[in-house]
């Protein structure tokens, strides 16, 4: 695993699979290591979006296969479905609406790589 900051005030964690490519990709607001929040500050989420485009071009994603929204404590998880990666997006009561300033929560891209783990639904 790495960590990365990836943009202002956003961090970047990558886990590898065996064969050293990104298995999954978390997006979170950056935090000290000892320090842990319930819920940090929200991120911008067209600089949530720009990062998304930059670790995963829509081109590498394959075919969108499915996307829903599902309400989860009081905030939004908006899953998407390609046929190489899954991205799910929380952002606050809100949409994940790219346009909106601050308001997503984290990001976690699940690469569908036979070499990488399967990801609990």
């Amino acid at each position: 695993m790495e960590r990365f900051a990836a943009g202002s005030g956003i961090s970047l964690t990558a886990e590898y699979g065996s064969d050293r490519l990104a298995c999954q990709l978390l997006i979170e607001p950056a935090q000290l290591l000892i320090e842990f929040k319930d819920q940090g500050p929200l991120m911008s989420s067209p600089a949530v979006s720009q990062i998304l485009e930059q670790v995963v071009p829509l081109g590498t994603r394959g075919k969108e296969i499915d996307s829903n929204v599902v309400q989860i404590e009081g905030n939004k998880l908006l899953r998407t479905e390609y046929e190489n990666v899954s991205i799910r997006r929380i952002c606050s009561v809100r949409s994940c609406d790219s346009s909106v300033q601050t308001q997503d929560i984290a990001t976690l891209v699940i690469f569908k790589r036979a070499i990488c783990p399967k990801h609990i639904e």
